[in-house]
């Protein structure tokens, strides 16, 4: 007699119950005694518990538990071969539970996959669990197909149970979505199986992979993927590395086999677990690193992107990739930016069927892109072209990054505006153009007096290396000319200012843009590796970096925390309106009839320092010098294109080119005649 039965015995002798006879529901007591249950109602031999072949237990909503005792069993000197005792069961604690409970059943029905390397077979089952053995038979002739004993090695994952023998893999596949038993007994081994947990797609080796769900078994050293029941790929932890996570929960896996060929493959989902195990094994390596060239296609497959021979490669693993020769590329288009991480673009490939390929890059990958392939189609000419050829190309690049910098702010501020005419109610409409106006014209009377002087002192330094002399009095003049054109424009803004000042109580504040835009003003899309390889003078450049810009994207991001629908009376409503139509006209005032002109102007003080400089540019020189100069004027040029087509801001495919030809499409204005637009 074991404990149970023991402590069942000392705790209560007599029991209160049920007995289920004839259809009749029968209150009575029963005992239990020297492994025999004595039921107090006539007619009831005692129940000796080795005439109990299993006991199934049904639960009632108000407590009540039905024990189905299957066996031999006495009434009335009659053999019956089922009884029911019911009682009122609290935790599992009660003495019949703690007597029956070895004998309990617990019966339902799965599906059963029995899998091997060659095939696998599916089949309705019937599953009986006791308190040491889960048997699964067949529906029709209830033969044993299998049996699973308590000390056996399972694992579960939700509603599956898998477990194997010599042979073979089984299977078990709950309808719930739980396994159906109590199985805290049984040698259950958890989270290191999940079933159906992501899809995979990719290569490994010379292995195609693109699976919807897959399955994994995460061991210490080893990971399991299980493309089917019996089809399973085995990979040592130390050969896996995370190269790429991406917004969308998937991440990109670099696979290293033996003889040191890589291969890349995406999970649509990386397992907690299994991540954990890589990054520990990973780092264990010598060449540890992630890879941050990688691309991933509309499908979700990966690839590494390397630059070679004037060639785009990318490569998947040795059996897949594909590659696209830089001088057919013809255009590199953004079609949607969610982050710096994850920009979708499609490369328009001359050479190829399709004529365009769709990915997804990394901001540093596309700024690679768009320079590296500039500059192979634009390098053979570099040889071809004068100093006076370079300086010019340099000029108007200069001149339009001029222009970007002192109006770019005011070309946003119209295309924003205009956007929110487009969407928005009356209401929404004039607290957007107040918010937005208000804090774009604020930071525009700082970035014209600060373009002002600090634009003429990086040009300086740039055009320092090729001129190779310092003309600081033509630099300073030029500081001068533009804060006197900038004086100009501020009482412009002035005007527009103070007709939003009236609504001061309306304006939400916001923080200042050096915080917004700290991070946009120090990046630098430099390729400044492979550019020397090629012979390129390399050095940053910081033209580009002078000022910041704010858009309408910008603006609504930094307002997303802030409660937009304010209570305002009617009387303010007509105020708002009154004074953002007052701002409005003198703001379009500004753009259409003075834009153009003073566009003009900062161009003509631009080029009156070039064509001053240009000179000792032009001078004299020896080939080598001259070729030197050439390379580092190519070099800066290659680095404003790049800026150039950048998208100006996350989640907007606007570019800085696309606002300078905003700032430029009035044809008739001067300082487009200028420029040659």
């Amino acid at each position: 007699m074991n404990n149970d039965y023991e402590s069942a015995l000392r705790n209560s002798f007599f029991h209160k119950g049920f007995l289920v006879y004839n259809g009749d529901l029968i209150r009575t007591d029963y005992s239990y005694h020297d492994g025999v249950i004595t039921v107090q109602e006539a007619g009831i031999q005692p129940i000796a518990l080795e005439s109990i072949l299993e006991v199934k237990v049904e639960e009632f909503d108000t407590g009540l538990y039905n024990f189905h005792l299957l066996g031999i069993f006495y009434i009335n000197n009659q053999m019956v071969n089922e009884l029911e005792i019911r009682q009122y069961n609290r935790h599992n604690n009660t003495v019949l539970w703690k007597l029956l409970k070895n004998k309990i059943v617990e019966e339902c029905q799965c599906k059963l996959v029995i899998a091997t390397e060659e095939k696998s077979i599916d089949l309705i089952v019937d599953v009986k669990k006791t308190e040491d053995k889960i048997t699964i038979k067949d529906t029709v002739y209830k033969r044993n197909i299998v049996i699973f004993h308590k000390d056996d090695e399972i694992y579960l994952s939700n509603n599956v149970i898998v477990t194997s023998d010599e042979k073979q893999l089984y299977y078990l596949l709950f309808s719930e979505n739980e396994v159906p038993f109590d199985l805290s007994t049984y040698n259950i081994v958890k989270d290191r199986y999940f079933y159906e947990c992501c899809g995979v797609s990719g290569s490994l080796n010379d292995l195609k992979l693109n699976e919807d769900k897959i399955s994994l078994m995460v061991f210490d050293e080893e990971l399991w993927i299980f493309l089917d029941y019996g089809d399973i790929l085995s990979l040592n932890l130390a050969q896996l590395a995370v190269c790429l996570q991406r917004d969308d929960g998937s991440t990109v896996i670099q696979f290293t086999n033996q003889h040191n060929m890589k291969s890349y493959f995406t999970f649509t989902k990386l397992l907690e677990e299994l991540e954990t195990k890589i990054e520990k094994a990973w780092n264990d390596r010598e060449d540890s690193g992630n890879q941050k060239n990688i691309v991933i296609d509309e499908t979700g497959d990966p690839y590494l992107i390397e630059y070679r021979d004037e060639e785009w490669c990318f490569y998947q693993s040795n059996e897949y990739g594909f590659v696209i020769s830089a001088v057919n590329i013809m255009g590199i288009k953004i079609v949607e930016h969610r982050s710096s991480e994850e920009i979708l673009i499609a490369i328009r490939d001359s050479s190829s069927v399709e004529n365009e390929h769709r990915l997804y890059v990394r901001e540093s990958v596309l700024a690679d892109l768009i320079g590296i392939t500039y500059m192979v189609k634009k390098f053979p000419l570099v040889k071809e072209a004068s100093v006076t050829d370079l300086y010019t190309s340099w000029c108007r690049q200069i001149n339009d990054y001029l222009i970007y910098n002192l109006f770019g702010q005011l070309a946003l501020l119209h295309k924003g505006i205009k956007k929110i005419m487009e969407n928005e109610s009356v209401n929404d409409k004039n607290h957007q153009i107040l918010n937005f106006m208000y804090h774009a014209i604020k930071e525009q009377r700082k970035l014209l007096d600060i373009i002002s002087i600090e634009f003429p002192k990086a040009l300086s330094r740039e055009e320092e290396i090729f001129l190779q002399t310092k003309q600081v009095e033509k630099y300073e003049w030029m500081q001068t000319q533009l804060l006197t054109l900038s004086s100009q424009i501020q009482r412009h803004l002035t005007e527009i200012e103070q007709s939003l000042n009236a609504l001061s109580f309306a304006i939400i504040p916001r923080k200042t843009m050096n915080s917004v835009q700290k991070d946009k003003s120090n990046k630098s899309y430099w390729t400044a590796g492979i550019l020397a390889g090629l012979g390129i003078v390399t050095g940053g450049i910081s033209l580009v970096a002078v000022g910041g810009v704010l858009g309408l994207n910008t603006h609504l991001s930094n307002q997303s925390n802030i409660k937009r629908n304010q209570i305002i009376e009617e009387n303010d409503n007509s105020k708002i309106d009154f004074y953002i139509t007052k701002a409005l006209d003198s703001f379009e005032h500004l753009m259409q009839n003075m834009l153009p002109y003073y566009i003009y102007q900062a161009s003509n003080i631009y080029y009156s320092t070039s064509r001053h400089h240009g000179k000792f540019l032009l001078k004299d020189s020896s080939l080598e010098e001259d070729d030197i100069k050439k390379k580092a004027m190519f070099n800066r040029l290659i680095e404003l294109y790049i800026t150039k087509s950048m998208p100006l801001e996350e989640g907007s495919l606007v570019n800085r080119a696309d606002v300078i030809e905003e700032l430029m499409k009035s044809r008739d204005s001067n300082a487009a005649i200028l420029i040659g637009y």
